[in-house]
């Protein structure tokens, strides 16, 4: 009999406040999610597989074995791609590990309003509501720490889109998370060390964009990447201070110094236009949350932007200062599940 119930997953954009970009650099950072946008994933149990997007975007399958043909002869494509490679690294994992799984097919389909190109992982967003999904569908449990990096490869080995750890690692956790990617960790486990830390700390916040300064984080990361591994010594440099910045950060948080986790923030953002090149528009706006007296630094890989204030006067300021610029401000509700 088929199945009707819904299973329904949902996961949050993420906003790093400390320590980007530096997640798939052996660095240090902090982020959070925050739920004032979402991504769930919806799977209701059927004779088939099914994917439901727009209509001419759904595809339906006899069985496990017929997708995983189909995909290996067509690729992925249109707006469910998403779903199906999720599905696709979900079954690798489950296969290796002689992961009995039920016969009973599904339909998935899933919603998103998170901003998108603006550096808030919306697409990590998406594949993570569908994993945790198809997790509790088949029953199947993955380990915390080990399920960004399944989630990493969806994106980088399925899709070919460029990223870190960090963004999949606070949206799996869904809560804010301190994370350390040194080396001998990595090398050793192939995950990070991650710190939850309580929402509370966390206070005076926002997040600002402009949804025309949007751009790829393939913009940022394919550079890096090749300088980093080249053994850049600014890149190299620049890596190592992101570690101390996030140690002063976290220190600032619990001592309620929010004027020295503001500088933080500022130095975050300085040290990293020292390594990339960044969009006059994007920059531009930075300088101008600065001149309210607020600080400011890029939420991810680019586009949208966040930061501290001290006083609801210094907020007032910032709110009038971006009045016309096509900005939009938001202060996040974080989220601590």
């Amino acid at each position: 009999m088929e199945n009707k119930h819904a299973i329904i997953c949902t996961a949050y954009p993420r906003a790093a406040l400390i320590g980007n970009p530096s997640d798939g650099y052996n660095g240090k950072t902090i982020a959070f999610v925050f739920s004032n946008y979402k991504a769930q994933a919806s799977i209701t149990g059927d004779s088939k597989i099914s994917f439901i997007g727009s209509p001419q975007d759904s595809d339906a399958y006899s069985s496990l074995e017929s997708f995983d043909f189909h995909v290996n002869r067509h690729g992925y494509y249109g707006g469910i791609r998403l779903l199906k490679a999720t599905l696709r690294v979900f079954l690798k994992y489950c296969r290796e590990r002689n992961e009995q799984l039920k016969s009973e097919g599904f339909k998935m389909s899933y919603e998103s309003n998170i901003p998108i190109r603006l550096g808030l992982a919306g697409s990590s967003a998406i594949i993570t509501a569908v994993l945790k999904a198809l997790c509790s569908f088949y029953e199947v449990s993955i380990p915390m720490e080990t399920m960004p990096n399944l989630v990493l490869s969806v994106e980088k080995n399925e899709l070919q889109i460029m990223g870190g750890l960090q963004d999949r690692v606070v949206q799996v956790y869904s809560r804010p998370v301190m994370m350390s990617f040194e080396k001998a960790h990595m090398d050793q486990y192939g995950y990070g060390i991650y710190e939850p830390i309580e929402a509370g700390l966390i206070s005076n916040t926002f997040i600002a964009y402009d949804q025309s300064g949007a751009e790829g984080s393939e913009i940022v990361h394919n550079n890096l990447k090749e300088r980093f591994a080249s053994g850049d010594p600014m890149v190299i440099e620049v890596m190592q201070q992101f570690v101390k910045l996030t140690d002063d950060f976290i220190t600032a948080l619990r001592t309620k110094n929010i004027k020295a986790a503001k500088q933080c923030i500022n130095d975050n953002f300085d040290l990293r236009r020292s390594i990339c090149a960044i969009a006059s528009k994007q920059e531009n706006l930075v300088e101008l949350i600065r001149l309210s007296g607020a600080s400011a630094k890029f939420t991810g890989s680019g586009g949208a932007v966040i930061g501290m204030y001290e006083s609801e006067e210094e907020l007032s300021r910032l709110r009038t200062k971006i009045s016309n610029t096509g900005t939009q401000l938001i202060i996040p509700t974080i989220v601590n599940e």
